[in-house]
């Protein structure tokens, strides 16, 4: 007995001849018009590449990675407020040493 497939095949999808566009009015939300070879480049040229796992230029200060021990008393506060808690831990600090600096 022949096994049953698994997945169903692929169906081909026939595709169509691109409309003309020679009359078409460009739209605003379109980066650039395909048929143009120089305005396609142009918004080529302005991207930069990144490989997979590379990050980005940081848009704000990078934090700095610390090992620190706090009471369980403090930890479980911080927790028990749910997701962002260690957010929330960094604003209270942040603030504490606001107004230290003043006084």
């Amino acid at each position: 007995m022949k096994p049953k497939p698994i997945s169903k095949p692929l169906k081909t999808v026939k595709r169509s001849k691109p409309a003309v566009r020679a009359n078409t009015v460009r739209e605003p939300e379109y980066p650039y018009d395909a048929d143009d070879g120089e305005s396609v480049a142009a918004f080529w040229a302005k991207g930069a590449l990144r490989m997979p796992g590379v990050r980005g230029p940081q848009k704000s200060p990078l934090k700095t990675a610390v090992t620190v021990r706090y009471s369980a008393e403090v930890l479980d506060y911080f927790k028990a407020t749910g997701a962002g808690w260690q957010t929330r831990m960094n604003s209270v600090l942040l603030e504490f040493v606001k107004t230290r600096r003043q006084g």
